[in-house]
């Protein structure tokens, strides 16, 4: 269902870009999991990643990503 959320998203609201300064660009990349929040109780992954100046506080997400987990955790740290 996330999944589908992410495309819908991509689809209708398509990323823009800002300028940045690239001699001083930050790459931040944010991860979380949802430890059995599916059906059938798998685990979600998902994935931000984006470029910070950080003279300007530009920020730039470059991708973004939500999937079901291809292995079968105990926890959330796990996943």
């Amino acid at each position: 269902r996330l999944r589908s959320l992410c495309s819908n998203v991509r689809q209708s609201m398509p990323l823009r870009f800002v300028s940045l300064n690239l001699a001083q660009i930050e790459v931040f990349v944010i991860s979380d999991a949802g430890f059995r929040t599916n059906r059938g109780y798998s685990s979600q992954i998902g994935i931000i990643t984006r470029l910070r100046d950080p003279e300007s506080g530009n920020i730039n997400i470059i991708n973004f990503e939500s999937c079901k987990a291809k292995r079968v955790v105990l926890s959330a740290l796990e996943a």
